[in-house]
């Protein structure tokens, strides 16, 4: 009998990191770029979500006749020291919305300090529009929380939990998370932000409305 209540009082529980993906919704205050690389008429941003994957926006003001654009990724600290190894990543740029254009480097575990170039095929010959240095671990948003669930319900609270995935060990103890609750007749603005000061999947809610 508790669950129908609890519908019409917890309108909405909105869940995130603090650097995770923002999301649309208006709940959401998404944590600004830190940084954004320039040169000249190019400019790059990307983040890390801390394991494997650095994605990567790169805008171009000119006008640009290219028919194929990529992103080369390399890591030359760790081909001086491990020269057997591939340290060498490629993707496909593929147009986002007019002058960007987005692809994803799939990269090892834990990358270093490393060298982004891009390149675009313009009348069957390649040209380097602009190049990089970058240390993945300064530019950090995390995956979002997923699978959002109400796992205990009694007349005056309920206990939600929530999974992440994709967090390195190395930052694993530092993880807070933030949640908002929002009741029917009140707007976003006006809910509390609850703010959990540890790696904890979970909160209890208390004192709703049967």
């Amino acid at each position: 009998m508790a669950a129908p209540a609890l519908s019409c009082c917890l309108s909405l529980l909105v869940l995130l990191l603090p650097l995770a993906i923002p999301q649309a919704s208006t709940s959401v205050n998404a944590s600004p770029t830190h940084r954004i690389f320039m040169a000249f008429a190019s400019n790059i941003t990307c983040f890390y979500n801390s394991r494997a994957n650095v994605s990567c926006i790169w805008s171009h003001d000119e006008g640009l006749q290219a028919t194929t654009c990529c992103l080369h990724s390399r890591q030359p600290k760790r081909e001086e020291f491990f020269p057997t190894k591939q340290w060498k990543h490629t993707c496909k740029l593929q147009p986002v919305k007019p002058g960007s254009w987005a692809c994803n480097l799939v990269l090892g575990p834990s990358p270093e300090w490393m060298k982004l170039t891009v390149m675009c095929s313009e009348g069957g010959k390649w040209r380097k529009m602009m190049t990089q240095d970058i240390k993945p671990f300064d530019y950090i948003r995390l995956v979002p929380p997923h699978s959002l669930q109400v796992v205990h319900v009694e007349t005056h609270r309920c206990n939600i939990t929530w999974t992440v995935s994709q967090v390195s060990h190395y930052i694993q103890t530092d993880v807070q998370f933030e949640a908002r609750l929002r009741y029917a007749d009140h707007s976003w603005e006006d809910t509390p932000l609850l703010t959990l000061r540890q790696n904890q999947q979970w909160i209890s809610l208390d004192n709703l409305a049967p």
